[in-house]
């Protein structure tokens, strides 16, 4: 399999992975990948095989690289810019023998890094550790896959500390018990592969939408577009605003009242919210406060408001990486032009998918915000 532009490297190993032999590269038919901040990144590939010099088996089982959780890190190169677009471990083996014209073929699908922190439940007590400490603690476990723990702190832990009860890790694995203290801060937990080789940064934080915005995704300006298709979708039925009641045990015993109605996600990329442009038609959530002080209350009320509107509005598409001139990668901010003024603007990557055949590299992906409406006068190019 040739790769001129953009080049493709493969690397597989047990815990350490080394550039594959040319026998396994020429061997590979297509490799599939999806970035997503919001679960396990994922990979397959899928490998034409044959007999080689030992008539027992086929050549890439009598090699022992494409076992069950050896490391897979795909990296591309465009313009001589390398970028790991996955670090994972394989944890499905497929093999589909000759069927008429079609020739034998192995498919190999795993997940990033993480999934080993998704093979062991676990019930561990945390005392006086706030959540992006847990976070932090857990993803330092991991080193040996090169994570480097990224935890930002929590709302609540920015004022207190979890003096008063201890946070439990009740019979889940760490993959899941990341995970939903990620969504009761309104964040995401992720792994990012990169940037070298063997290197993950282990991100713990809300949706990553600072920085400087990607190439600009541009349609129905020819000849500038760079997209093969791109199409919006608005749900109205997606933001709710969150209220309740939360007792005060620790002071006045009394009922404090517990609101959350607009969305605080930094920067906005809307003009113009879901929460707002639907007023009065917006639903309303009650919150089940069991556990909770009422600043606790108040941190997942504003992550439910948050999360139920950061999907309102959806932008699905597919383009060409050579026509685009760059590999798109999820998370991170991109602009759009030429779709109008209500569609046009920044969104925040979501999840991508990467494509790459010998003759074509095709990236599927989904971009989000909050409502309709450019905060920008125009992206750049």
């Amino acid at each position: 399999m040739s790769f001129t532009t953009p080049k493709l490297t493969l690397m597989v190993g047990r815990m350490v992975a080394a550039p594959a032999p040319a026998s396994l590269m020429s061997a590979l038919r297509r490799a599939q990948v999806t970035n997503t901040d919001s679960g396990p990144s994922g990979f397959q590939l899928e490998f034409q095989v044959t007999r080689g010099s030992s008539p027992l088996d086929y050549s890439v089982m009598t090699q022992g690289l494409l076992a069950p959780f050896n490391r897979i890190v795909l990296m591309v190169t465009l313009s001589t810019l390398p970028t790991v677009i996955m670090d994972g471990l394989i944890t499905r083996i497929e093999l589909h023998p000759r069927q008429g014209n079609q020739p034998d073929m192995m498919v190999v699908t795993g997940e990033d890094i993480s999934v080993a922190m998704d093979l062991m439940e676990k019930t561990m007590p945390f005392p006086a550790m706030s959540d992006w400490m847990i976070a932090d603690l857990i993803m330092a476990e991991y080193a040996a896959y090169g994570i480097i723990p990224m935890a930002l702190p929590t709302a609540v832990s920015l004022s207190m500390m979890p003096l008063d009860y201890t946070i439990q890790q009740g019979g889940m694995t760490d993959r899941a018990f990341l995970n939903k203290l990620a969504r009761r801060n309104g964040y995401v937990f992720q792994i990012i592969p990169g940037p070298a080789p063997m290197t993950n940064t282990g991100y713990f934080g809300p949706p990553r939408r600072l920085g400087v915005p990607q190439a600009a995704l541009t349609i129905n300006e020819l000849p500038l577009s760079n997209v093969n298709a791109l199409s919006f979708s608005y749900d109205a039925l997606a933001p709710t605003t969150v209220t309740g009641l939360v007792q005060d045990t620790l002071e006045t015993d009394m009922d404090i009242p517990i609101e959350a109605l607009l969305p605080v996600r930094v920067p906005p990329l809307a003009a113009m919210p879901a929460i707002l442009a639907n007023v009065p038609n917006i639903r309303v959530t009650l919150l089940d406060p069991e556990g909770m002080d009422p600043m606790q209350a108040e941190v997942v009320a504003q992550s439910m408001v948050d999360r139920s509107t950061d999907n309102v509005m959806t932008a699905s598409g597919e383009l060409d990486v050579l026509r685009y001139g760059s590999v798109l990668s999820a998370p991170g901010l991109v602009g759009v032009r030429g779709a109008g003024y209500g569609h046009d603007g920044l969104y925040y990557v979501q999840q991508v998918t990467h494509d790459i055949k010998p003759e074509s590299y095709t990236q599927q992906f989904t971009l989000t915000r909050e409502g309709w409406g450019s905060t920008v006068p125009g992206v750049l190019p």
